[in-house]
């Protein structure tokens, strides 16, 4: 991947039976974070970094039709690898 960017916002979301959190958290949760190029101060007096990432990343399937794309498969999906920024190879 050459580069990534965000658009000023991001938008985490907890939602029961998907990701990490599902046995912690029972009620959908939502946080919109609003990004100052390299940081956010949405938590002040914290002052945030900022670095993107694609949490949703995957290659067309062979046959036409709709996928979903929040389930993890063998041609990606929701991904959440901190780490799939800018430099890396996929």
């Amino acid at each position: 991947m050459l580069s990534t960017r965000h658009a000023g916002w991001g938008c985490p979301s907890v939602i029961e039976g998907l990701g990490f959190w599902n046995s912690r958290f029972r009620e959908p949760y939502l946080f919109a974070w609003q990004l100052d190029g390299q940081s956010t101060s949405l938590l002040a007096p914290a002052v945030v970094p900022v670095r993107p990432f694609l949490g949703v990343m995957g290659v067309a399937q062979a046959e036409d039709g709709t996928f979903p794309r929040r389930v993890r498969g063998p041609l990606g999906g929701n991904l959440e690898v901190r780490d799939l920024s800018a430099g890396s190879r996929l």
